[in-house]
This record gives C-alpha cells, structure tokens and sequence, in this order.
C-alpha cells in the first residue's frame, strides 16, 4: 500500500506489516528542511537532493533506524533504497 503524506513524502507499507516513511520538506531532516511550511502543497511537483527516513513496526511502534533516533535524516535516493529492503525484511 502506498499513502502521499503532507504533499511532502509517502509511506510503503509491506506485506509483513512494516511501513517505510520517507519525507522531504519543511521540518524534516533533508535539504529542503527551512523552506515555508506550506511550499510543498503549492508547488505541482516537489524534489528533494535528500530525505528523512522512519520505519514503523506492524503495531505501529517506531522501529530504532539510528542510534539515536527512531528516524535518520540526508538519506540518498541509494539509502533510501537500502532502508526498503530493511522494512521488507523486518
């Protein structure tokens, strides 16, 4: 299943019950992150060099991505992909 969030990102929610998060824009942990709150939602198409990555375990607790942090921020397009193969095989 696929959901849009905040004209900003978009969850994948896998047949294990895991979701990925990835959002990319004001107050997220990318390059995009100071721009005005509601830029996204007036602009036809968004883009981002970067983006923050969350994933959510099947009872919808956040699953410890980083050390510190239950998201992990500046992730490339190349993260972002290893982290979908990280929920998919949780």
């Amino acid at each position: 299943m696929f959901t849009i969030c905040g004209n900003k990102g978009f969850h994948i929610k896998f047949e294990n019950g895991a979701t990925l998060g990835v959002q990319f824009g004001p107050g997220n942990y990318c390059n995009q992150r100071k721009v005005g709150y509601n830029a996204p939602s007036v602009s036809f198409q968004w883009e981002c060099e970067n983006a923050e990555v969350a994933i959510f375990l099947p009872d919808g607790k956040p699953y410890r991505i980083s050390e510190h942090d239950d998201v992990i921020g500046w992730q490339t397009a190349e993260d972002v992909a290893k982290w979908i193969e990280v929920a998919r095989n949780l």
